[in-house]
């Protein structure tokens, strides 16, 4: 019971610190960090080449470091989630005849909320990912007062990758993980269905 309290927090603390980052980084991948943008939060000394080179390389070593924690977490929620949409699929479907119908209910809301729920979390990933993309191309269209700070900013571009959500370089959220998911909860659904038939 301790264990499984402690298990909960952690995943508690996690999902929350993972939720309030995303609501802290992407404004300022989205809007602060690009240039010729209609309106900012803040100061305009920060659309400079030096302070945007800084800022960014300061978001990409906050991310490193969360990722580091956090990415695992990640990895992990995301084969929980995958098999426990899996088991309840396939328990709604082996067994419709037998069970009653609250637990019918109450198995194919939690097969819903859970797969829609990590549905959004990738969609959300995937935008900060396309959001920091965007802002990168964007450097390369601007005039930043001078060859010497274009040529900085030019090299400063090139060498910078968009920030993404993952753990290594295997699980990374990418236009392929929703499809990947679905793909895999399907697939897992219906083997256990046709392995349960043949038994």
């Amino acid at each position: 019971m301790h264990h499984s309290t402690v298990l909960h927090f952690t995943a508690l603390f996690c999902s929350a610190f993972i939720i309030i980052y995303v609501l802290y980084v992407t404004p300022f991948l989205a809007n602060e960090l690009r240039p010729q943008r209609h309106s900012y939060i803040t100061q305009d000394s920060l659309r400079n080449s030096h302070e945007t080179m800084h800022a960014y390389r300061s978001f990409q070593v906050l991310h490193a470091n969360t990722m580091c924690y956090c990415g695992m977490f990640l990895a992990i929620l995301n084969a929980i989630l995958m098999l426990s949409s899996i088991y309840s699929y396939f328990t709604l479907i082996g067994y419709w005849k037998t069970l009653h119908r609250f637990s019918k209910a109450q198995i194919f809301i939690w097969g819903i909320l859970g797969n829609g729920l990590w549905l959004c979390f990738l969609e959300i990933g995937l935008h900060l990912q396309t959001f920091s993309s965007r802002t990168i191309e964007s450097w390369g269209r601007h005039n930043w007062g001078g060859e010497n700070r274009n040529k900085i900013m030019s090299k400063f571009q090139k060498a910078s990758k968009p920030i993404v959500f993952g753990w290594g370089k295997q699980s990374v959220i990418r236009k392929a993980s929703l499809f990947i998911f679905q793909k895999g909860i399907t697939r897992g659904t219906v083997r256990l269905l046709l392995t349960y038939r043949k038994s």
